[in-house]
C-alpha cells in the first residue's frame, strides 16, 4: 500500500480513524492555544486472521502517539516492506513516532487505544506558554508506561463518548497542553545544538 505524498497539513490526519479502517471511530479536534491544531480519536480495531491489518499513516509535520487501553500486539512495517518483530504494548503505555517519514504498522492483536496527530507547531506554541520551557524534538518511545497520559486519556475518553455538544469542550483544550507539557518535559530531547538551531 502506497503511503500518501508528505503534507504538513494533512486534512484527512483530523480523522485519523480513516486509516485504521474505521472512519467512524469517534474523534475530538480543538485548537488549544494559537492556531496549531490537536486530534484525539478512540479507535476499536479488530484483528482479521489473514485480512488487511496494516496500518499507513501519511508523512507529516506531526507526531503521532498511541495510548494502549487495552494490551496489544503490533510490527513496525520498514520502508523496504519488511516487517520487524512483533512487539507487545500494555495497557496504561505509549508509542509515540515522528511522521516525517511516515509510519506504518501491521496488527497482531485487536488494537484498542487512543490516537493522537500532534503537529510540531503545537509543541512550539506550548513551550511559549512556560517561561524557561525550550520546544524540543520528542524522543520516539514503544510500549513506555506512562500514567500521567492514561490518567488524562481517562478524562478524554469522557468527553468522546458525550460528542453532543456542537463545539468542543473547555475541557479539552485544557487536556490538550496539559499532555504537550507533559510530552515536552518526559520525552523531549535534551540536545543543545537541536536546540539552538532551532530557537535561532
Amino acid at each position: 500500500m502506497t503511503l500518501p505524498d508528505k503534507d504538513p497539513a494533512h486534512k484527512d490526519l483530523t480523522c485519523v480513524g480513516l486509516y485504521f479502517g474505521t472512519p467512524e471511530a469517534p474523534s475530538l479536534t480543538t485548537v488549544p492555544i494559537r492556531a496549531a491544531g490537536f486530534s484525539v480519536t478512540s479507535i476499536c480495531k479488530e484483528f482479521e486472521p489473514g485480512g488487511e491489518n496494516d496500518v499507513p499513516l501519511p508523512a507529516a509535520d506531526a507526531y503521532f502517539l498511541m495510548l494502549y487501553l487495552e494490551d496489544a500486539a503490533h510490527a513496525d512495517i520498514r520502508a523496504d516492506g519488511s516487517a520487524t518483530p512483533v512487539r507487545h504494548y500494555e495497557r496504561g503505555s505509549i508509542c509515540l513516532v515522528d511522521l516525517a517519514d511516515g509510519a506504518r504498522i501491521r496488527l497482531a492483536s485487536r488494537l484498542r487505544a487512543l490516537a493522537f496527530v500532534l503537529p510540531k507547531a503545537l509543541f512550539d506554541e506550548a513551550a511559549a506558554l512556560s517561561p524557561g520551557m525550550a520546544s524540543r524534538r520528542l524522543v520516539c518511545r514503544r510500549g513506555e508506561p506512562d500514567s500521567v497520559l492514561g490518567n488524562l486519556g481517562t478524562a478524554l475518553l469522557a468527553l468522546l463518548g458525550s460528542r453532543a455538544e456542537p463545539s468542543p469542550p473547555a475541557l479539552l483544550r485544557h487536556v490538550a497542553v496539559a499532555i504537550c507539557a507533559h510530552l515536552l518535559h518526559q520525552y523531549g530531547e535534551k540536545s543543545a545544538v537541536w536546540d539552538r538551531k532551532h530557537l535561532n
